[in-house]
């Protein structure tokens, strides 16, 4: 399998010792080299009113980008800090593309300034094409970012096999970054999969200026 992930809710106490529970049994009490990302959000809600437990695929690629992949060359990892620091040096002329892996209704309720609305609907449906890419991007930088990273993990994978050399990921996704950096550089709300529908960036997160393309209603609502 490519691995757990793991989504739940309860006092800040009770989820971190779950969190070392889970990194226990994953990784063994002596393994120091590797530790798992626990991202811990405040929510004023019931976030998860049920257990779900599901045995599937974390994601579904296309046969174009999941044939060959090598999960174990996915590209490089940066912390919030050297990601913003990417993008200050791409706002200042820097060479590299700054992609969005993740669906064109959430671009539109909030992303980094500089990257384009992907050009899809279905995670399932991208590739290197409906992600701008050319041939020539081969040798240039390539910065790319999700919710919480796991949908970068594939598509670093299937860009490393397609000969993109220099391939970076947002560690922890957006998540990671807003409880970290806060809404630097990016604008709008996160849209996230659960009855909250969207959250602000950081404690500070401005609103979206955007409304549900069925019901018009806020996107903070």
């Amino acid at each position: 399998g490519h691995g757990i992930n793991v989504q739940v809710i309860g006092e800040t106490s009770a989820c971190r010792r779950y969190a070392s529970f889970v990194a226990r049994r994953l990784l063994g009490r002596g393994n120091k080299d590797r530790n798992l990302l626990c991202k811990l959000d405040p929510v004023a809600e019931l976030a998860f009113p049920r257990l779900r437990v599901k045995h599937k695929n974390l994601v579904t690629l296309s046969t174009e980008m999941s044939d060959g992949i090598n999960m174990q060359d996915r590209g490089e990892d940066l912390e919030p800090d050297e990601w913003a620091e990417h993008l200050e040096g791409i706002a200042n002329g820097s060479p590299g593309h700054v992609l969005d892996i993740r669906n064109s209704y959430e671009w539109e309720l909030g992303h980094f300034s500089m990257s384009a609305m992907p050009n899809t609907n279905d995670f399932a449906d991208t590739t290197d094409k409906t992600l701008g890419l050319q041939h020539e991007d081969k040798e240039l930088p390539i910065y790319m970012y999700c919710t919480g990273g796991i949908r970068c993990e594939f598509v670093g994978a299937a860009l490393r096999r397609k000969g993109f050399r220099h391939v970076y990921k947002l560690k922890g996704g957006v998540q990671h970054y807003g409880n970290t950096l806060g809404p630097q550089r990016w604008e709008g709300r996160l849209f996230v999969f659960d009855r909250r529908n969207s959250v602000p960036i950081g404690k500070n997160g401005e609103a979206a200026p955007v409304c549900c393309r069925l019901c018009a209603a806020s996107a903070a609502e």
